[in-house]
């Protein structure tokens, strides 16, 4: 690999990308860089919770990273490739992150809380089989959208959605029963929300309209997608939720997830 190039070289109009599946080694990169990518500090959260959200569903979590210059990334040795555990170098590279985990329909879990949403999934899948938790109604589940973000240096290359429908095509696959996706959009975000195929949910009581924005801010909103209306292939309506998970130490870091994907991609600035 060559020297670390700098941050200003992503103002050129082409960049490689890499989407992959998160690692543990990116969980200290995405805690560091928060500043960047919510600059209101009640958005701030803590490296647990960070964790935490990688944790609870590894499957669901996703990153995409700038190829740097003279790096080759290959169908040779791409299956095997994981970040760096330098922080240094990852901050170089990563340019947009994916965290995405079970939850109640029309439910939003708190920020900064780890307790909570690793007692909110608890409560909907039995994660040592991966299976719905017996009594669990599959139609009120969904797939919430933690969080999407991408770094401002990185803007303009259209990643949020490069990244968001790879993303919720593969889990697609992967997760056929959530029918239903949700997010809570912030500080402005849902037009590109919008553009992907989410609604603004209109009918969300006044109380927890009153929620958002005391927790999320002021521009915060809940959109909602349905996957039967996004995705018209799927083939059954088994729950798949990560049967090869082998091994979830946070120690070894070593994921099973089953079926993967890792891809390069040549982008432009739009």
């Amino acid at each position: 690999m060559s020297d670390i190039i700098s941050i200003e070289k992503i103002n050129e109009n082409e960049i490689s990308v890499l989407i992959r599946p998160m690692h543990i080694n990116d969980i200290n990169t995405i805690y560091s860089i928060q500043k960047e990518i919510f600059p209101a500090d009640d958005l701030f959260e803590s490296y647990e919770a960070f964790e935490n959200k990688f944790l609870v569903y590894p499957q669901g979590c996703f990153c995409v990273e700038l190829i740097l210059e003279g790096e080759i990334i290959d169908q040779e040795n791409i299956n095997k490739y994981e970040p760096s555990s330098d922080l240094e170098i990852n901050k170089k590279k990563l340019l947009g992150h994916f965290f995405s985990h079970p939850w109640t329909k029309g439910e939003f879990p708190p920020l900064n809380n780890a307790k909570a949403i690793n007692d909110g999934v608890d409560k909907i899948i039995d994660r040592s089989i991966g299976e719905l938790v017996t009594g669990v109604n599959k139609e009120n589940v969904m797939l919430y959208l933690n969080e999407i973000a991408v770094r401002p240096m990185a803007r303009g290359f259209n990643l949020a959605r490069l990244l968001s429908n790879r993303v919720l095509h593969h889990l697609s696959k992967q997760s056929p029963s959530f029918d239903h996706i949700g997010l809570v959009s912030v500080q402005g975000s849902f037009t590109v929300w919008a553009s992907i195929g989410f609604d603004i949910d209109h009918n969300l009581p006044q109380k927890k309209k009153d929620y958002l924005c005391k927790n999320y801010g002021e521009k915060s909103c809940y959109m909602k997608m349905d996957y039967s209306k996004k995705i018209k292939n799927l083939k059954n309506n088994q729950l798949y939720i990560c049967p090869n998970l082998i091994s979830n130490n946070v120690n070894s870091g070593i994921y099973y997830y089953g079926k993967l994907f890792k891809e390069v991609k040549r982008v432009s600035k739009l």
